[in-house]
């Protein structure tokens, strides 16, 4: 099976096509399946983050301002096999996941980014599962 060197990516997070094109490789690789490159006859694999949201959860008011405390970042992202002799395979994957609002922005985005990390992890195993019924 043949993973394509980068997942599209439909949204504004400049990270997402690799983060998710690199556990989709850690999975495969796990569970045996051999990586090839651009090789005639292989099945290949292609990703396509859809959309990346992030939804405040808790909020609090100190001194008339409102503030996130936890907020919940939701990502939609379609996997799509196709194989030479068969017909395509395409399915799509919905999760969130929330994190902790840090009193600075960079903490914030790096719980962000943390929170997407394991997103795309969970997302690679399911659709690798999935995908690997499809045989």
């Amino acid at each position: 099976m043949a993973i394509e060197a980068g997942a599209e990516n439909l949204t504004t997070e400049g990270r997402a096509s690799a983060q998710l094109t690199a556990a989709l490789r850690r999975r495969a690789t796990d569970r045996g399946l051999e990586l090839v490159g651009e090789v005639s006859g292989a099945a290949v694999m292609q990703a396509r983050v859809v959309s990346i949201k992030a939804i405040p959860r808790g909020v609090s008011v100190f001194g008339g301002r409102f503030r996130a405390r936890e907020q919940e970042v939701v990502v939609q992202v379609v996997m799509k096999l196709s194989m030479p002799a068969a017909e395509d395979l395409e399915i799509k994957l919905d999760d969130r996941e929330s994190y902790l609002s840090a009193q600075d922005i960079r903490g914030t985005e790096a719980n962000r980014q943390l929170a997407l990390q394991r997103i795309f992890q969970r997302m690679a195993e399911e659709g690798i599962e999935r995908i690997s019924r499809g045989f």
